[in-house]
């Protein structure tokens, strides 16, 4: 039922991208995903230390998905084809695949290690930091591109990878 529920919010969330990175810049589309994606997180984890209503787990994974389908992972996938020159596109997005799908295969491993020592609620701060580490990253770049090779690299390995892979969803009562 949850995955359910979470395909359902990933909808709006892509045809808000379809239509919103043709009418705005990459950088603010980006930028306020960032802050859904952060304020998903950071609610998630409040959910799991009891310091908000347990309803809120519900608000904090469409808060979440909702901007990661909405421009966090659009623009990351719009400047990976970028990234490299013509010649070497297909080689290069196949080498970063291939090393999204070795991070994840050990992160996965690693999950429950991490889980034993840091708690679920400790994961989600922890995504949450490195979440608003990209957004203060993408604010405080001001006239140069907008993100560049070792930036892109960070995004979409380490967010979305080790968020979006192994994300730990809350235990049923």
């Amino acid at each position: 039922m949850l995955n359910f529920l979470v395909s359902l919010i990933k909808i709006p969330g892509g045809l808000f991208a379809a239509v919103f990175l043709k009418k705005f810049p990459r950088r603010p589309v980006f930028l306020c995903s960032s802050l859904l994606v952060f304020a998903g997180h950071l609610l998630m984890a409040w959910t799991l230390l009891g310091i908000v209503p347990r309803w809120c787990a519900a608000a904090a994974i469409t808060c979440a998905f909702f901007g990661y389908s909405a421009g966090y992972n659009s623009v990351s996938a719009l400047l990976l084809g970028e990234l490299f020159p013509a010649a070497l596109r297909s080689v290069g997005v196949g080498l970063i695949a291939t090393a999204e799908v070795l991070s994840s295969l050990s992160q996965t491993a690693a999950a429950s290690a991490v889980e034993a020592a840091i708690g679920r609620e400790g994961l989600f701060f922890v995504f949450a930091a490195v979440v608003f580490a990209t957004f203060i990253y993408g604010v405080t770049r001001k006239k140069k591109p907008f993100l560049d090779r070792d930036a892109l690299v960070l995004v979409r390995h380490t967010c979305r990878t080790f968020f979006f892979f192994c994300m730990p969803l809350p235990r049923s009562p």
